[in-house]
């Protein structure tokens, strides 16, 4: 008895008839191509293609600090409105958004309100927190777009920061470590002679003290020439434009603000779980309190190790080092002119002392990663 092989429907064409069937009719949306470094919970991801995977470092655990140039930023604050309660998993695009954070973007089907100055759900106390808290239900925004640092001619990536990333007034235990939130940051950079983000190394990392996702940016070094050269030409590229100035339903994060606690102020958690975690840390806690480190930031490392007084940094706050100036090829000897007196040998350069032969940032200690080297240059992979 003859049988039919059966050609699966992912490899069949799409038939003549269904191409003409298919015209001007559409209700299965184009797959979200926004290539973003986006998180969920404390944990950093890229999503690229749509395809969404953790940032982990060689330990394959969950890297804590990235560290990026941001090409660009929206100067104005955005604002984005979800309907009904977040649901765990399902992708929800808002209701209605506002690029500039005056009145709703023209592609919003049905505006709140013709303003966002006037429309009910920007007023304080329209959305309570689950602490209790008065806030908006319309919650505010800004997007930057980044690239690694250790490629900057990788794909530029849309970063959005919740209102609690942007300003804190609170927050002179990180400024004293030199982390701040996003406004701040510039102010900092603006007082230190900065003109633009795209010439700094920027850190981004989470504020430990607080539940919820804040964000928290430091500076580590000025740019070198090399790398000024690969990211000058696209802070205006239409790639980077593209992300800020694209749609916020293709552009939103996947879930609504209150999903991983992006409010001012998070759900107070559990107190069981509050001492099965403390009861986790405390072995870590006392190792690191043990050691001593090395504070790795913009000046050289000191000769002295400094007592672990402060909680130290984790191996990926390490900043990459500049990538290492070509030399000059050699200039071959001239072997025509014979008659020519050859040139007096150079004279020898006195030996320069061990602690001198290399700049303290290349200085690393035996074995030790800063776990995001290769991470970030897997981001184009």
């Amino acid at each position: 008895m003859a049988t039919t092989a059966v050609v699966p429907f992912a490899e069949t064409p799409v038939p003549a008839h269904i191409v003409k069937a298919q015209e001007n009719l559409k209700n299965i949306p184009d797959k979200i191509n926004i290539p973003q470094l986006s998180f969920r919970g404390k944990v950093w991801r890229q999503v690229i293609e749509g395809e969404e995977k953790p940032l982990v470092n060689k330990e394959d655990e969950p890297v804590s600090t990235v560290h990026v140039v941001v090409l660009n930023h929206n100067k104005a604050r955005s604002r984005a409105y979800y309907e009904g309660a977040f649901e765990e998993g399902k992708s929800q695009p808002p209701a209605c958004w506002s690029m500039d954070g005056e009145t709703p973007d023209e592609t919003v089907k049905v505006p709140q309100s013709s303003t966002c100055a006037k429309c009910p759900n920007s007023v304080k106390g329209s959305k309570i927190t689950p602490a209790g808290k008065e806030t908006t239900a319309c919650s505010v925004f800004k997007r930057l777009v980044i690239v690694p640092l250790t490629n900057l001619e990788s794909t530029a990536m849309l970063l959005r920061l919740a209102q609690t990333s942007m300003w804190d007034k609170n927050n002179d235990e990180n400024e004293a470590k030199g982390y701040y939130a996003w406004d701040q940051y510039l102010d900092m950079l603006r007082a230190r002679g900065a003109t633009h983000t795209g010439l700094v190394a920027t850190k981004v990392r989470f504020d430990s003290r607080v539940a919820y996702p804040k964000l928290l940016f430091a500076a580590s070094r000025w740019l070198e020439d090399e790398e000024i050269a690969d990211v000058k030409p696209r802070f205006e590229a239409e790639d980077v434009l593209k992300l800020l100035n694209a749609s916020e339903v293709a552009a939103a994060a996947r879930k609504p603000k209150a999903a991983d606690g992006d409010d001012d102020e998070p759900a107070p958690a559990p107190a069981k779980k509050k001492a099965a975690a403390a009861e986790e840390e405390a072995p870590a806690k006392k190792k690191k309190a043990a050691a001593e480190v090395e504070e790795v930031d913009d000046a050289p490392a000191p000769t002295k190790k400094k007592a672990a007084a402060p909680p130290p940094a984790d191996d990926d706050d390490e900043t990459p080092p500049p990538p290492a100036k070509k030399k000059a090829a050699a200039t071959p000897p001239d072997d025509d002119d014979d008659d020519e007196s050859a040139a007096p040998p150079p004279k020898k350069k006195p030996p320069v002392p061990a602690e001198e032969e290399a700049p303290a940032a290349a200085k690393k200690k035996p074995g030790k990663d800063n776990g995001l080297g290769d991470l970030v240059n897997e981001w184009d992979d």
